[in-house]
């Protein structure tokens, strides 16, 4: 497992839990915990993230595998992208926005 420096695992979790809960709770919901109610990212790596998942019946940890290789942090939002646009079918309008122009919010907690 490979790691990422501390700092930016902190910034992107950060990133994640407070714009992106939503987001999170679709990523969970479609890879492999369809009953979930609520999630939150606790770890990332260059291989997965992973979430705390609550479900109706308690909670558990969910690891997803990244669909595209992660070597470094730009590659980890393309992960994320990526995860959320197969758990929507591609449906958000924010995919394809993010495919002709970087979203200025994303862009600044690149760099946090």
């Amino acid at each position: 497992m490979s790691r990422f420096e501390p700092e930016v695992a902190t910034a992107v979790l950060r990133h994640m839990n407070e714009d992106h809960g939503r987001d999170s709770l679709q990523i969970v919901q479609a890879h492999g915990a369809p009953e979930a109610i609520a999630a939150s990212m606790v770890d990332l790596d260059r291989e997965a993230g992973v979430w705390d998942v609550v479900e109706p019946e308690g909670g558990r940890t969910l690891r997803v595998a990244w669909p595209i290789e992660v070597r470094e942090r730009a590659d980890l939002r393309r992960a994320v992208v990526e995860l959320h646009r197969i758990a929507t079918g591609g449906n958000d309008p924010r995919h394809r926005a993010a495919e002709q122009t970087e979203h200025p919010h994303h862009a600044e907690t690149e760099e946090s």
